[in-house]
């Protein structure tokens, strides 16, 4: 069974505890995406088992109305207090292949378009 990357357990745990502050169920987060997605794989993400691409986490981002970076800031995840907001985008920028910069860009661009379609 291949090793998950650590950033993927702390992506998944704050999906989950935002999912869970705004009441809503991994079923329904799952329906909310495109494509849709099980309510196993949701749970599969939230306890780090599974990999989650980028779009799926900007769509998770605008559905739950969190900016991205939230998922990946060191503040999130008590148990990687050595690694600061900046070392997880850094290596969430590496598993993705872009550039940090780029990765900001991008996260910044859906979050406006989240929030004009609001």
């Amino acid at each position: 069974m291949p090793v998950i990357e650590p950033i993927y357990c702390t992506v998944g745990r704050r999906i989950q505890e935002m999912r869970a502050s705004r009441g809503m169920t991994q079923e329904l987060l799952g329906r909310s995406l495109m494509p849709p997605m099980t309510r196993a794989s949701v749970a599969n993400i939230e306890s780090g088992k599974q990999r989650i691409l980028l779009h799926t986490l900007l769509q998770i981002s605008g559905v739950l109305n969190v900016p991205i970076n939230e998922f990946i800031s060191a503040q999130a995840d008590p148990a990687q207090n050595q690694n600061s907001g900046s070392d997880l985008e850094h290596e969430l920028a590496k598993e993705l292949d872009v550039p940090k910069r780029v990765l900001k860009r991008l996260a910044n661009k859906f979050v406006e378009a989240q929030n004009r379609n609001s």
